[in-house]
């Protein structure tokens, strides 16, 4: 929640108010049900309520010894929001929101490799606002390089414990 008397934008960057949150987590062997990128429905953090959003299975691109090759995917979606506040009529109010899940890894002697899943939603508004708005956003998914567990290196390195 945003709330002042008057609000008035940095000049620099034309913008009221700006948060930024970061978590890292850093298991002492690779978990990757901590962020799950390749189905962060019902795993991870999302933005939510979703509507007009479609879910549907990753799809393997390719295969290649240690790593899975997904095929990316963008699905449009809608959120609500709140606003209110009092504008001119002829006011422009911009809002935007994102977020992103990561896992990193490093592989091989020195290729820092990963995956994400990420949410952006955007929408203008003019004049004042009181109530709920509908804002458009798409979820970017399958972006990167994924384990593929069934390959003895990746056996080798889920299965030995925190203290090897």
């Amino acid at each position: 929640m945003i709330h002042g008397d008057r609000l008035i934008p940095d000049r620099t960057t034309n913008k009221i108010y700006q948060m930024e949150k970061r978590i890292r987590i850093t298991p002492s062997k690779p978990d990757f049900s901590l962020v799950n990128t390749l189905y962060p429905i019902g795993n991870g953090s999302l933005i939510v309520p979703k509507y007009n959003f479609t879910w549907e299975s990753p799809r393997i691109r390719d295969i290649q010894n240690t790593n899975i090759h997904y095929i990316p995917r963008k699905i449009p979606e809608k959120t609500a929001i709140f606003a209110r506040y009092n504008a001119s009529d002829k006011t422009r109010v911009s809002v935007s929101f994102s977020l992103q899940g990561r896992n990193t890894w490093k592989q091989g002697y020195d290729d820092w490799v990963g995956n994400t899943y990420s949410e952006f939603f955007s929408g203008y508004y003019t004049g004042p606002q009181s109530g709920w708005r509908s804002i458009h956003g798409e979820m970017q998914l399958l972006d990167g390089i994924y384990p593929n567990p069934a390959h003895p290196e990746w056996q080798k390195t889920l299965n030995r414990t925190g203290n090897n």
